[in-house]
């Protein structure tokens, strides 16, 4: 176990660099404790209040919830720097990481924000993104899973950045993203995305029907369903 003394709490953190040496993503731990169980594969706990940050490279030219990697020319010129994709997740309950099952979820009160960040000392807070610019997304929900795809091999030659991955939100989902195109939003009693085939699935309840809409980027309405 690794717990906090005083107000000092654990913090966690993993860089990830190509064989270049070239920093590829940074992640960012924040909990009151953090349980490691070896037994049975390994097992994980973080105690709340808690956090994560994460740093990333886009891969392509797409990545979750609608943001879309750009590059800028750097102060010096010729060379392209990427802007990087950020991520800040909030949970109030506790993380646990199951190690044989390769899925790690978030548990009550959960919050995730996605938009793009300058560089790898540039953070935001998701508590504060109530209303949301061109590029930035939210999720709340009860309940955050992310899991590799059942069948994958780590071990596999998939390049790197690249292993498949699915993500499902459970109970009282509510999600927001803003491209060009305007606002999207709905909520759901389950939402699901899939990296392999890049698909985003909503789902209702037989009590409460999933809903999505559109607001057009000069304020008025688009679909709803």
């Amino acid at each position: 176990s690794l717990m906090q003394a005083d107000n000092r709490p654990v913090m966690v953190q993993a860089l990830q660099r190509a064989p270049d040496g070239v920093l590829q993503a940074k992640h960012l731990i924040h909990a009151r404790q953090l349980t490691l169980t070896p037994e049975n594969g390994g097992m994980m706990v973080g105690d709340v209040p808690g956090w994560y940050r994460g740093w990333l490279v886009p891969s392509s030219d797409k990545s979750l919830l609608g943001l879309s990697s750009t590059a800028d020319e750097s102060p010096s010129g010729g060379a392209t720097i990427r802007q990087l994709t950020g991520i800040h997740l909030i949970f109030q309950e506790s993380m646990q990481a199951d190690m044989t099952a390769r899925q790690l979820d978030f548990l009550r009160g959960v919050r995730v924000a996605v938009r793009t960040l300058a560089g790898w000392n540039e953070a935001f807070d998701a508590q504060q993104m109530d209303a949301i610019s061109v590029g930035e997304s939210t999720l709340d929900c009860d309940q955050l899973r992310f899991n590799i795809e059942p069948g994958h091999n780590l071990a596999s030659q998939a390049p790197a950045g690249q292993t498949p991955w699915e993500m499902q939100a459970i109970s009282g989902v509510v999600f927001r993203t803003r491209n060009d195109h305007g606002l999207f939003e709905g909520t759901a009693s389950r939402a699901a995305y899939s990296s392999s085939k890049d698909i985003f699935t909503v789902d209702g309840a037989p009590n409460r029907a999933a809903i999505f809409r559109q607001t057009l980027p000069d304020g008025s309405k688009g679909p709803e369903g």
